[in-house]
């Protein structure tokens, strides 16, 4: 799946890129070629294409999902705060993340002459439908640019 990426990327307005709150907080384990823990496979995902993306001058638009998930059964991981185990906690704790490696990726290729990605961060819930305008608004507002 990931190879059609580069297909359909070129001519993208906007991109949305969607990560689950839930396995985000607890540092899922997953089952990655290259990494064992989701917000490593998260993260060395999505700057694969990062780099050609802000190239392209495509904003980037990040849906926190299943945000209605997360509760005090929720087990954060080690890293990850147990009293932020909610949307905003989860929020922060993403976009903190993706800035901090944003900046290093920028710093990295800089002789490239990268302009910095343009980022938005929204939570959403497809069960209780919270944030999903918000995220469309953003995905709308920032294709138009």
């Amino acid at each position: 799946m990931r190879d059609l990426w580069k297909t359909y990327l070129k001519d993208a307005h906007a991109v949305v890129w969607v990560l689950d709150a839930v396995r985000w907080a607890t540092d899922a384990e997953v089952v990655d070629g290259a990494c064992t823990a989701y917000r490593d496979s998260i993260l060395s995902t999505l700057f694969t294409f990062v780099g050609d993306a802000a190239e392209r001058g495509q904003p980037l638009v990040i849906v926190v999902s299943k945000v209605d998930a997360l509760g005090p059964d929720v087990k954060a991981s080690h890293g990850f705060p147990q009293d932020q185990v909610h949307a905003r906690g989860v929020l922060e704790h993403v976009r903190s993340t993706i800035q901090k490696r944003c900046a290093s990726f920028v710093k990295e290729n800089a002789q490239r002459g990268l302009p910095e990605p343009q980022i938005v961060f929204v939570c959403a819930s497809a069960v209780t439908g919270e944030g999903i305008a918000d995220a469309m608004r953003n995905v709308y507002s920032l294709a138009q640019r």
